[in-house]
């Protein structure tokens, strides 16, 4: 009797996971809260990042989406973890600033069918916990926040 069937062409066509070196240097955090059109799906943003393969940035994933008072009508705030490390160094402000930038300035070029760049310029921002950010300074916006609480969208 046969008790199961492997299909063994599909079994060999998966790849085998890479080893990589596990790093001694600091994990960076950066929380960035985007605004995007409703129709803009939050896994089409998460995917565009990851796709730029940025190779410091280790992890990307939507943990809220916002829709309320403060984001207009045909809008959402997505709230984006973006977790950084290298294996050979420390990163400097400069380096965690100029990641930021670039995930910033790849979605707003990126071309979307329902008008435009995925993000609203105005609107981007990293998002710290508890703060009113329109009282702070821009360079102490970009304060992490602490707890990840990575919920999938």
């Amino acid at each position: 009797p046969v008790l199961f069937e492997l299909d063994l062409a599909l079994l060999t066509a998966a790849g085998v996971p890479a080893a990589a070196p596990v790093s001694k240097l600091p994990v960076v955090r950066r929380d960035l809260a985007l605004v995007v059109g409703e129709a803009v799906p939050a896994a089409d943003v998460v995917a565009a990042m990851t796709a730029a393969r940025i190779p410091s940035v280790a992890h990307v994933a939507v943990f809220d989406v916002y829709r309320g008072p403060g984001i207009e009508l045909g809008k959402k705030s997505l709230a984006i973890l973006v977790l950084m490390q290298d294996t050979a160094r420390t990163l400097t402000d400069a380096d965690i600033d100029a990641t930021v930038a670039g995930f910033i300035a790849l979605l707003e070029q990126r071309p979307r069918s329902h008008g435009g760049g995925v993000v609203d310029r105005r609107k981007a921002r990293r998002r710290p916990a508890g703060l009113d950010l329109g009282r702070l300074p821009e360079r102490l916006r970009r304060v992490p926040t602490t707890a990840p609480n990575v919920v999938p969208n």
